[in-house]
């Protein structure tokens, strides 16, 4: 298991996307919500477009990177999307409190998600 910023690299981090057998994704989300809203997406949301076009201010993307990833044969079976609605847009270092409430909730799921699949965990400093 590999944790990895892509930040906002889009197509940049799209070797490490295809190099994984599964993969998990966290990012803020436009999508109907309050701010803090929690949601989990699967892959065929993105591809099937289910899920707003512009999910995330990091785009160019997520969505275009798994289709690409998907025309050229590369992308995982499994890919999951933990987003979170934010309540501003704008730049910044901080997270907003309705963001900072919710991130030990959404960490949680992620935990609880992984040692579902038998993925153990370790601490590094």
């Amino acid at each position: 298991m590999e944790l990895y910023d892509g930040g906002t690299l889009g197509f940049m981090a799209s070797h490490k996307l295809e190099e994984a057998g599964r993969v998990y994704m966290v990012d803020v989300v436009t999508t109907p919500g309050e701010p803090g809203a929690l949601f989990r997406f699967e892959k065929d949301a993105f591809i099937g477009r289910t899920i707003p076009i512009k999910m995330s201010p990091h785009q160019l993307g997520i969505q275009e990177m798994l289709l690409l990833s998907e025309i050229r044969g590369h992308c995982p079976d499994q890919v999951t999307l933990f987003g979170i609605v934010p309540k501003s847009y704008e730049a910044g270092i901080e997270l907003s409190p309705e963001l900072a409430v919710r991130l030990p909730q959404l960490a949680t799921m992620i935990q609880q998600e992984l040692q579902a699949e038998g993925i153990k965990m370790e601490a590094r400093c």
